[in-house]
């Protein structure tokens, strides 16, 4: 569940092949307990705005108190004062943002009912709010870069640094897993001279190159746990007919 309306997300052109819903504090604590032991991190987000879930709070600190580490993305549009000091409270470890643009122009154009200054806004608070207290996420900016907003990086980064971000992320655009007409999308959206941002070597290229591209770990590495129980191959994967197994139908569980 989603308050925007981004055109390459499934949810955002509805389209995403399952029914959609938000995942009980019951349902996370039931399939996070037995897989306790083997986890590092869960990130508490897929396909949807998590802030909306009013569980969500409970379920990053239940997963903190049971030494496992959280990780959230979200869009932090609807993101009020008790949401920013939700995240604190609750321990969150890393918080990705995601903000495509550097002024209203090029922010809306994909953030679809998004509000630009209002995220700034909200993320110079968050910042604020762990100096403060002394605690709180780690702040990541991810900006997927497109067609129409490659020539906004510089601006974007300038914005990050001033406001105190931890890390500015530049990411490539996504084509849906299951839609068809690629091309002609990727005409649309796919930037024609943004290739990356290179800050040295002890920092990771942020944008793949073509001639080298990166091995998948997804398959080997993590689990995806929709809201209904249903587990997709990765996190790209969201139609549930492509779903592997389905945790309710476990009696182990």
């Amino acid at each position: 569940v989603c308050n925007l309306r981004c055109p390459l997300c499934a949810t955002g052109m509805n389209k995403l092949g399952r029914p959609q819903g938000m995942m009980s504090l019951e349902c996370f604590k039931t399939w996070l307990d037995p897989h306790v032991p083997y986890l590092f991190e869960v990130n508490c987000h897929n396909w949807g705005e998590s802030l909306i879930n009013e569980d969500i709070f409970d379920m990053i600190a239940y997963a903190q108190s049971r030494n496992v580490g959280t990780n959230m993305s979200s869009n932090l549009v609807i993101a009020h004062d008790h949401h920013l000091d939700g995240l604190i409270d609750a321990g969150l470890e890393h918080l990705t943002v995601s903000v495509d643009g550097a002024d209203e122009e090029s922010y809306q154009k994909y953030r679809v009912r998004g509000k630009f200054d209002r995220v700034i806004e909200n993320m110079a608070k968050l910042v604020e709010k762990r100096r403060k207290r002394g605690r709180g996420p780690y702040i990541e900016w991810q900006y997927i870069v497109m067609r129409h907003n490659e020539d906004k990086v510089e601006e974007a980064e300038r914005i990050a640094a001033k406001i105190g971000i931890d890390r500015i992320r530049f990411i490539p655009v996504g084509l849906p897993f299951e839609v068809k007409n690629r091309r002609a999308l990727a005409d649309e959206w796919f930037p024609q001279k943004f290739t990356g941002r290179d800050k040295g070597k002890d920092i990771p290229q942020t944008f793949g190159q073509a001639d080298r591209p990166a091995p998948c770990y997804y398959l080997y590495r993590s689990m995806v746990v929709n809201t209904d129980g249903g587990v997709s191959p990765c996190c790209i994967v969201y139609d549930e007919k492509r779903d592997f197994d389905h945790l309710d139908r476990h009696e182990t569980i």
